[in-house]
């Protein structure tokens, strides 16, 4: 059942709005670069240790909702993006971002060494869980979105890396409640549905 989910919203993804589609090792993503541009510069895959998740709280008070449509998601990572270049970050500081919706969205390369966490930029890959988090655990679907983003994630890297809550990659002189109270719910749970879901993606 998970997998056949997972795949339900790999195919809603695969509807591009307009933007170039990208894929890796099956996975679709929404590649929405040229909407937000960066300054972000690149970096060698092999500095690579973890991939970290994270969420939007801190700027945008609202969680998103499954029936979201792709104008309101946007609108939502232009807040983000302005939120980001206010703070001096070179653009939004993930490289995916997904949402309950199904859609999964490359917002920055992932040869690229963004603001995912601080002082270990070089050795992470970011994908943002769009919400709060708090007192739920993010839905299924977006879980589902998070783990197809690793899936992705792996696949540029060449390799397995770790999954890790913002909170947990985070150095002691730098710590976070990112990805939300309820990360301890979800996001070891990613590598389980990694193994379900990844035998059934379609090769691109």
């Amino acid at each position: 059942m998970k997998a056949l989910y997972a795949n339900h919203l790999n195919a809603a993804t695969a509807e591009d709005h307009g933007r170039p589609l990208v894929r890796y090792a099956g996975v679709a993503l929404i590649d929405v670069r040229d909407d937000f541009p960066d300054t972000y510069r690149y970096r060698d895959a092999a500095l690579l240790r973890f991939l970290s998740q994270h969420h939007d709280a801190a700027y945008y008070a609202d969680d998103p909702l499954e029936g979201d449509d792709f104008p309101a998601e946007m609108r939502r990572l232009q807040v983000v993006y302005d939120m980001h270049r206010a703070n001096g970050w070179g653009g939004i500081g993930y490289h995916t971002y997904g949402f309950p919706s199904g859609r999964l969205y490359l917002v920055g390369s992932f040869d690229t060494q963004r603001a995912n966490v601080a002082g270990r930029n070089h050795e992470s890959i970011g994908h943002c869980t769009a919400g709060l988090w708090q007192s739920t655990p993010p839905p299924i679907g977006s879980q589902l979105v998070a783990a197809l983003a690793s899936i992705a994630a792996w696949s540029y890297a060449g390799r397995m890396l770790p999954i890790l809550s913002h909170h947990d990659a985070a150095r002691a002189s730098d710590p976070t409640e990112c990805c939300g109270a309820t990360r301890d719910q979800w996001v070891p749970r990613l590598p389980e549905a990694i193994r379900a879901i990844a035998p059934t993606l379609r090769r691109a």
